[in-house]
């Protein structure tokens, strides 16, 4: 039986799990979405630490990374952010003070 090395490596490595939900994902987000996901590795997968041992000390068995990202509803956290982490500037709405006076 051929050893699946593609299988193992990305097993092995979190940041080519990471990178490949957020790629599979891309397809239905805006912009804003793609770019803010695409660098919150390092907050995930601390999030994924943090609830392995939350589920260690519950007597429940860990999952895998992979499982955990699987298992996150990316849509609905980015739309839980604050306006200026999902891309929107304030200023684009209203114009500064100094356009308002001449």
């Amino acid at each position: 039986m051929p050893i699946d090395w593609g299988q193992q490596w990305l097993q092995a490595t979190p940041e080519a799990q990471f990178q490949t939900a957020v790629q599979g994902n891309r397809s239905n987000w805006t912009p804003a979405m793609s770019q803010y996901w695409g660098g919150q590795f390092g907050n995930m997968y601390n999030r994924f630490l943090g609830n392995t041992g939350q589920r260690i000390q519950g007597g429940q068995d860990p999952q895998s990374f992979g499982n955990f990202l699987g298992n996150q509803d990316w849509r609905t956290q980015f739309q839980n952010l604050p306006r200026w982490q999902q891309g929107f500037n304030q200023r684009q709405f209203a114009p500064s003070l100094r356009y308002l006076l001449y």
